[in-house]
């Protein structure tokens, strides 16, 4: 994968952005209902600099390295990631590594239009937000002006910010789902 350009846009009409979604003829790729599982390389759950990520849909499980270059409006950010077919037994590798794991879950639905890839994501406890990712900066703008999405721009951030910016712990939701994640690796598949 390598670098990869993202950005968030908070405190959006979602009703708006799935119409105009639709106006612009966007391949709806997906809904999804992940399960999350990461270890911090460098930085705090959810604000880190560097990570790895164990994610499933029940489906398609991945492993991604991901390491952000700073936060910003189009912050690039770096991200290599394969597919495994064991979550469970992903995790478990993750845990023999270090056992400073996180758990947390989402939904998200994904759209496609020209090269950029649109999300509508669902986490606990905040709105809906909406995150575009392109290849270049030029066509992350385009996109985001084709959209005209109305809501808070906040760039390439972490979801800790995320969360902050709605006044709440993101840390809090994760120790929340400390239990499922106890579950998980006493599982024997």
């Amino acid at each position: 994968m390598g670098k990869e350009l993202e950005v968030a846009i908070l405190n959006v009409d979602e009703k708006g952005v799935r119409r105009r979604l639709k106006e612009l003829n966007a391949m709806h790729t997906g809904q999804y209902k992940f399960s999350r599982v990461e270890l911090m390389l460098e930085g705090e759950v959810g604000s880190g600099k560097s990570w790895i990520r164990v994610r499933t849909d029940g489906k398609e499980t991945t492993m991604t390295f991901k390491r952000m270059e700073g936060e910003g409006d189009f912050v690039p950010m770096e991200e290599y990631e394969v597919k495994t077919d064991n979550f469970v037994n992903t995790v478990k590798i993750l845990n023999s590594i270090s056992n400073k794991l996180s758990y947390f879950e989402n939904e998200r639905d994904a759209y496609t239009l020209d090269s950029t890839y649109i999300t509508i994501d669902k986490w606990p406890e905040i709105p809906t937000f909406v995150e575009i990712e392109a290849p270049t900066v030029d066509k992350l703008k385009e996109i985001n002006e084709r959209l005209g999405i109305r809501g808070d721009f906040v760039g390439n951030v972490s979801i800790d910010s995320i969360y902050r910016s709605y006044g709440k712990d993101f840390k809090a939701i994760v120790e929340k789902n400390r239990s499922r994640l106890m579950r998980l690796l006493e599982e024997d598949k």
